[in-house]
């Protein structure tokens, strides 16, 4: 099983599904509480699920970033430093797409 299907099947995790509110698709704003060590969370099975956790003010749903997502976090937030990333807000939106 993937570390993506790990995460669409705890529900810790930010889904898409998080992103309707009366049935209807919508951007949600959140602020960043944390950003956690790489590789640290852990999927129900035990198995490492990569990336970096991020940690909300709002929730205790979990973003676990990886790849681009995490190098484009650092680029919008203008810092590799993931303790100055608290209190900085993270705009999430749907987006309909042909994934790879």
């Amino acid at each position: 099983m993937s570390s993506d299907q790990i995460i669409k099947d705890d529900s810790r995790f930010i889904h898409g599904e998080d992103l309707q509110r009366g049935g209807k698709w919508s951007d949600i704003t959140l602020t960043i509480k944390s950003v956690g060590d790489k590789d640290t969370m852990k999927a129900k099975d035990g198995k490492v699920i990569p990336g970096f956790p991020v940690f909300f003010q709002e929730t205790d749903k979990i973003a676990v970033l990886k790849g681009s997502n995490i190098r484009l976090l650092k680029s919008a937030l203008q810092t590799a430093d993931r303790s100055q990333m608290a209190g900085k807000k993270l705009t999430l939106y749907p987006a309909k797409g042909t994934w790879f």
